[in-house]
């Protein structure tokens, strides 16, 4: 964040800034106040806008940096969330929230799809145990009746269980 981009980001603020010195400049000067009054007070104005102006951009500009700083350094940038602190100022608190927010909601995910794999993991074992069963007693079967056609049965069945596993 540049002191540029900040300007031209409250250009408004500003033109509502200057035209209430060119008000008030012209408000004073009408009733006849002392030109040096009238300088004074409109310098005071000036002042502390500008004043509010940079204190506003100085903890923005330092809350931005120190998260784009902890982004850069992050190796699984979904952490962000879980390094940077509340903000003190509106939007600030508004990125604290959505960041949260969206984190929150991809752990929901990743929790979603991790219990539907371990749902399928067990389906297929469960289905591995279940086929399993039966080739084991083909093959008991096929001991007690040997011949060629049970030969050559049990080397399917043999195929078979080694896909199984």
């Amino acid at each position: 964040m540049n002191i540029l981009a900040f300007i031209k980001d409250k250009i408004a603020t500003l033109l509502l800034h200057l035209f209430a010195i060119a008000f008030s400049g012209v408000f004073l000067s009408i009733f006849h106040i002392d030109f040096y009054a009238i300088l004074f007070l409109l310098t005071v104005y000036c002042i502390t806008a500008i004043v509010s102006l940079l204190m506003e951009y100085l903890k923005k500009r330092a809350y931005y940096c120190e998260m784009l700083q902890n982004l850069q350094n992050l190796d699984k940038k979904y952490l962000l969330s879980e390094l940077i602190e509340e903000a003190s100022f509106l939007e600030g608190k508004l990125l604290y929230d959505c960041l949260k927010i969206t984190n929150k909601s991809m752990n929901d995910e990743i929790a979603k799809y991790s219990i539907a794999s371990k749902e399928y993991r067990e389906y297929i074992e469960l289905w591995i145990h279940e086929v399993k069963t039966p080739i084991a007693s083909s093959k008991l079967i096929i001991e007690n009746n040997p011949s060629v056609v049970t030969n050559s049965l049990s080397e399917e069945l043999d195929l078979v269980d080694y896909y199984l596993e």
